[in-house]
């Protein structure tokens, strides 16, 4: 056990200026992903599944003609909800929703990774890495489900770790809550 200067315990504020530094990290690789994936946001519909989510999420078809395991029900619900926003064309918002998808995944991956090897530098090279891989940002800037899958996979994945860490069954709820 260390003391600080003042002769009390400082064990516990070394953890919470860890889970302080995590924390910042965190919001400023999932805010400069954001920008990023915004700046460089398809400003309408593109191509194939682009133009279908997009029609989709227009005519409130949730299930869609594949059925309702290959329909992306989850992702068509969001955009449902994301169309009443008065913002600017439908299609701009609804690849919006993969932008934010996008930008929590790199940043999941970042927290991911911190989590386990309990350094900085490495979690953010890979999480920046990945941001800018080609496939990745290609499908965070257009409607695609692509990247909503990416970020609840990366969510369980942060719950079952911390969970296998603290032991806390809390973490094992919100993972079946994630998981669908």
């Amino acid at each position: 056990m260390s003391l600080n200067k003042d002769g009390n315990n400082s064990v516990g504020s070394d953890t919470v200026m860890a889970r302080r530094s995590i924390a910042l990290w965190y919001l400023i690789v999932l805010t400069g992903t954001g920008v990023l994936y915004v700046l460089t946001c398809a400003p309408t519909v593109l191509w194939q599944d682009s133009g279908l989510y997009v029609y989709r999420i227009w005519h409130n078809d949730i299930q869609g003609n594949l059925g309702l395991a290959l329909s992306h029900p989850l992702y068509i619900m969001i955009g449902i909800a994301v169309r009443h926003i008065p913002f600017g064309e439908l299609a701009l918002r609804v690849n919006l929703i993969s932008v934010v998808c996008g930008a929590v995944a790199v940043a999941n991956l970042f927290l991911l990774l911190r989590l386990w090897l309990s350094r900085n530098l490495p979690a953010i090279v890979a999480a920046i890495t990945f941001a800018v891989s080609w496939t990745f940002w290609q499908h965070a800037v257009i409607a695609e489900v692509y990247t909503l899958c990416v970020a609840l996979l990366s969510t369980e994945l942060i719950m079952l770790v911390q969970y296998v860490r603290t032991k806390r069954v809390g973490y094992l709820y919100l993972l079946g809550f994630f998981n669908g």
